[in-house]
This record gives C-alpha cells, structure tokens and sequence, in this order.
C-alpha cells in the first residue's frame, strides 16, 4: 500500500515516504498552491488505481520544493507577503546603520522634499488662488511670481516733456497670468521725427515708480504685480548729456520692450 498525503487547501494529493514526513516533523507544503500543512496528519492510503486517476504531484514536497525558510515550516507562523518582508528588512538595516548614515539619508530626504515643494510652487499659487498669498511679504511672494517677459502686457504708453531735459515716461502694464508676475527691466528707444534712433535707456526696477491711490512707491521695493491686475508706471528721463552732444536732437517718438533681467 502507497503512502499519500492531501492537501486540506486545494486538494492535490502527493506521493510521500516515511523517511520524507520525518524532514521538518511532518510539514511540507503544496506544490499547487503553495500552503503548508502536516502530511501526516493528511495521510490517506491509496492503491494503484488511484494513483492512476488522480492527478499526482509527486515531486512537491517541503523538502524539495521549498528553500530551507524556518518561518515556512514553523506550525504558528504563515510566509508574511513580501512587501512585509522588504519593509521589516528596511527597517532593520535602518536601525543597525551607523549614526552618520543615517543623519545623512535624513538630511537627502529633505533636501528631495524640499525640491519637490520648489517644483510645485507655481501650481500650488494657481490651485490655492491668489488671495491665499496676497497678504505674504514681498520676499515670498517673489518666490512664486512669474517671469515678466511671460506674464506682463503693454496696455498703453505715453512721453511728456517736463522741461527742456526731462522727459516723463508713463507706462501701463497688465499682468495676465493667474500668478503675480516680477516688475519688468524695460528698454526704452528714443526716436527723432523721423523715426531714427536717437538715445536708448535700460530702466531697472529700483529707477521707475509705482502710482499707488495717493502716493508713489520704488518698483523694486514693491509686492510682485498681482495675478490679472493692471498698474502704472512712471520715470523721469535726464537728456542734459543727451543735447550737449546733440543740440539739435528733439525726440518726439519712441518704443518700449520688456525683459526679465538685464
């Protein structure tokens, strides 16, 4: 009489020999579904016939089939998923590491967050809406605001003489980004009658003005323009060096264009 065992599970049943159920006190485990029981407790005797009308997995036994794990042949333990496993070797390796190491992967794992947060803050002004952001410093929201060049618009321009060498420059620009935009470089060409270049003038932020309500602020020392608002800018342009080298000269035209730096 042959010696067979089932598995309670799915049960496939298996040749076995008294010598294998005495490896690992009589645990093996299922070829077809991998669960592991007592083949002992399982045994069922079986003749030749059966032997031929069952489907025999003969070879998989916990022996053979399974590597030498402890924790798959212990009765009160079950194989934890490898995700587990991963995660407890993890942390192992974490703990055992030196001290140095460790303060160093913390420190790289900031870093990546904080590189992270810098990628996103753009959108993250975007999803939020600007009146979460309008009350922060200069400094803050400047971290966040646009390019010029990208977000600003010329909606009008005008020149007006002051007296003989001072020209008055009046600007408008409108900011249509849905975020706030950084104040322009602008380049300002003054032209003749004819349209011929007489004089250029690179105006940074901190040599034009703001028009507040009642007052007038330094563009460089100014909040980024906020998100869809328009503003008006103001410089006053000294051409004494401009008429002792051309007396003649008489600008009557001119053109602006906008840049991010100089």
């Amino acid at each position: 009489m042959s010696l067979a065992t089932r598995c309670p599970q799915c049960k496939t049943l298996f040749k076995v020999t008294s010598g294998q159920l005495q490896v690992h006190g009589g645990k093996v485990r299922c070829g077809s579904c991998q669960h592991v029981f007592s083949g002992i407790d399982n045994l069922i005797s079986a003749d030749t016939e059966t032997w031929e009308t069952v489907r025999i997995q003969g070879d998989h036994i916990a022996d053979q089939a399974s590597p030498p794990a402890p924790n798959f042949l212990n009765p009160d333990t079950q194989a934890k998923p490898r995700l587990t496993q991963g995660l407890a070797a993890l942390q192992t390796t974490w703990q055992t590491a030196p001290l140095s190491w460790r303060v160093c992967m913390a420190m790289l794992a900031l870093l990546l967050l904080l590189q992270g947060l810098w990628l996103v803050r753009k959108p993250m002004v975007t999803a939020l809406g600007w009146p979460s952001f309008q009350n922060s410093s200069a400094t803050t929201l400047r971290a966040f605001a646009a390019t010029a060049t990208q977000a600003l618009n010329i909606e009008g321009s005008g020149l007006k003489a002051m007296d003989e060498d001072t020209l008055l420059v009046d600007i408008t620009l409108r900011n249509s980004s849905r975020l706030p935009s950084h104040w322009p470089v602008l380049k300002l060409d003054l032209l003749d009658p004819q349209g011929l270049l007489l004089a250029s003038k690179t105006l940074t932020p901190n040599e034009y003005q703001v028009l507040m309500r009642e007052t007038t602020q330094v563009a460089a020392n100014a909040k980024p323009i906020a998100p869809l608002r328009t503003v008006e800018i103001q410089a006053h342009l000294n051409l004494k060096e401009l008429h002792q080298h051309l007396p003649e000269a008489a600008a009557t035209g001119f053109r602006l264009a906008l840049f991010d730096t100089l």
